[in-house]
């Protein structure tokens, strides 16, 4: 009787077993489409044997309900979607830039160079017409502005960029709580739900990879831990948080906030992600770009008013700048206007050499800046032609490099996805053989169960 006992439990954890595995099957069918869902596998064992002789069997037993995870790989694709984010946020901003200094057409600054030399020129074969004169003043207007525009341009994207540096920051304080939260929920939940808010720490995750560079790690009991090379951004259900604002000297920063209140500067800790492209731009490459146009609006505007100072106009004047002289070379570009005195009295432009016998001896000195070499720019003297063409070249490889390292990037991070799709996402084709196999094994254990009975129907009527 209680060998016939046995056959029947061990049909019943058969029946049992199946079941388990036709609903976790079922769960991975209905989420096929669901994004970052890690399909369950159920893990089958025999039944720990109790007691009885060495062919006593207790049947089957589910062991463990496994998400179909790859840790590492899961880490390496963390890496990679900071350096995808760095990338891509440097991509975008370097593609807004470039823009601006677009030499297609006749609209760019190189294209506003020329038109203000040939006006010299035409002045210095007729330095006493009066058209000529109003168009080397609209000229030097236009080369002013254009200056000015591009300038302010470069500024606007430089606080569009700060004011995305505070807009991640919100983002990142938002992705850190929510960890905190699922580490709380996580807590309290028990079997598939625990594995359910992994899928979704998972994700929270892997989108804050993409805006700044973290460490995480679960601790023994299940929680995340998140850290910035080495702070402590999220423990257990205690989450920290980031801010940003500028130092003395102007330099975007971020600091961490603790409990009582006290940041700490982590700025320099910040080497991946979104944040590490947009302080980049912020702090070195836009600040680079200012440094060099003003130098250039600097230079010139110097050497123009150096040149213009020494003739006269046609009304003997003389000692009259061309431009109005910039404060300093910081803002040169910003604030580089026209003396005004110019446009209201064209006799001011100083084309000639001589108060007495009016000639054009100073246009044409004015048109040879052209030619001369008066910027310093790594260890060369170039024409300011030159140097500006040095300056958009320089524009123009960091786009294309930054355009060719993120699709390199992507690349990479598509391959990784790739990897983990094969292994933790829903294969529908896997699921319903999976199906059919816990189908088949539960009809075979219900037999069993039905065999067990008849057995013992069959063994009460012998003894009655």
């Amino acid at each position: 009787m209680s060998d016939i006992s046995s056959i029947l439990n061990i049909g019943l954890s058969g029946l049992r077993a199946s079941k388990t595995g036709i609903e976790v099957t079922a769960q991975n069918i209905a989420n096929v489409d669901t994004p970052g869902y890690s399909q369950k596998e159920v893990v089958l064992g025999p039944k720990e044997v109790t007691g009885g002789s060495p062919y006593f069997f207790n049947g089957v037993e589910v062991s463990e309900i496994k998400r179909v995870y790859d840790e590492e790989l899961a880490r390496q694709i963390s890496i990679q979607e900071g350096k995808t984010g760095y990338w891509q946020t440097t991509k975008e901003y370097m593609g807004r830039i470039e823009d601006i200094f677009n030499e297609s057409g006749q609209t760019g600054l190189s294209s506003d160079l020329d038109a203000f030399w040939n006006a010299w020129q035409k002045l210095s074969t007729n330095p006493n017409g009066y058209g000529e004169r109003q168009e080397v003043v609209a000229m030097g207007a236009q080369l002013s502005e254009s200056f000015s525009s591009r300038a302010e341009d470069l500024q606007k994207v430089m606080a569009d960029v700060n004011e995305e540096i505070s807009t991640t920051m919100d983002e990142i304080n938002e992705a850190l709580s929510q960890i905190a939260e699922i580490n709380r929920q996580m807590g309290d939940a028990i079997g598939g739900k625990v594995d359910e808010y992994k899928d979704e720490l998972d994700r929270v995750v892997q989108g804050l990879s993409q805006q700044v560079n973290v460490n995480y790690w679960q601790d023994r009991n299940g929680q995340v831990m998140v850290s910035l090379n080495g702070h402590t951004l999220v423990e257990g259900t205690h989450a920290f948080s980031l801010s940003s604002s500028t130092d003395d000297q102007g330099q975007a920063i971020v600091q961490m906030e603790f409990s009582d209140g006290t940041l700490f500067d982590v700025t320099d800790q910040i080497n991946s992600g979104k944040v590490q492209g947009l302080l980049e731009l912020s702090n070195k490459t836009i600040p680079g770009y200012l440094e060099k146009l003003d130098k250039l609006a600097s230079t010139l505007s110097e050497k123009v008013n150096e040149q213009h100072l020494t003739g006269y106009g046609l009304d003997g004047s003389t000692d009259i700048n061309f431009f109005n002289p910039p404060d300093s070379v910081q803002d040169a570009a910003r604030n580089l206007a026209l003396n005004p005195e110019l446009e209201s009295n064209l006799d001011l432009i100083a084309a000639s050499s001589s108060a007495d016998v009016p000639d054009n001896e100073n246009a044409l000195k004015m048109l040879d800046l052209q030619m001369n070499q008066i910027i310093e720019d790594g260890g060369q003297i170039l024409k300011a032609s030159d140097y500006y063409a040095n300056f958009n070249r320089t524009i123009g490889r960091d786009t294309q490099g930054a355009s060719t390292n993120k699709d390199r990037q992507q690349a990479i991070l598509n391959n990784l996805k790739d990897r983990r799709s094969v292994i933790s996402d829903v294969a529908m084709d896997e699921q319903l053989a999976n199906l059919i196999k816990f189908q088949q094994t539960y009809n075979a254990s219900a037999k069993i169960v039905s065999t067990a009975d008849e057995m013992m129907t069959t063994l009460l009527n012998i003894s009655a």
